[in-house]
């Protein structure tokens, strides 16, 4: 396991990858869960933006800063995940990850899973299906109890932990 907090949520693609026919709507879960610490914003994780309302988007929208600018969830950049997988929907955002350093190459390229309130939205068919399309590709790892927890991969199955 490893520690939730030390879990980089950058973009590993360039902005080119993402379908540009969906959009975030009311979706606002990036403005929860994401660390922003620039000169215009210091934001912790897991606190939602001061700038973010679900009436209005986000108050600072054109000022914003980059990393909100060029951040997308894998719901953006994957067409192939449907409509009621978009973070606010399901309750889950997901996000292409990379540890290039990791001793194991096929754990370097992998899929993060993050309840955005209740890990119980695990159980949920929908996040099962998802999870099994990603495992059929990459590594999936979920956040556990504040921790990241590998839930499979094609190579290894399915950890016990989530059965």
């Amino acid at each position: 396991m490893t520690n939730a907090r030390s879990i980089s949520f950058t973009n590993i693609f360039p902005s080119h990858n993402v379908d540009e026919s969906r959009i975030c709507g009311e979706c606002n879960a990036c403005c929860l869960l994401l660390e922003i610490k620039t000169d215009i914003l210091q934001k912790p994780a897991d606190i939602l933006c001061k700038h973010s309302s679900k009436q209005d988007g986000c108050k600072i929208y054109k000022k914003r800063p980059a990393v909100c600018k060029t951040w997308y969830c894998a719901w953006r950049e994957i067409s192939e995940l449907p409509e009621e997988c978009r973070p606010d929907k399901l309750g889950i955002v997901f996000t292409l990850e990379a540890d290039p350093k990791h001793p194991d190459p096929s754990c370097r390229l992998y899929v993060l899973g993050r309840a955005i309130t209740d890990e119980e939205t695990y159980k949920k068919p929908l996040a099962k299906s998802a999870f099994n399309m990603f495992i059929r590709q990459l590594p999936l790892w979920l956040v556990s109890h504040g921790q990241r927890v590998e839930y499979g991969s094609l190579a290894k199955g399915i950890n016990p932990y989530f059965l």
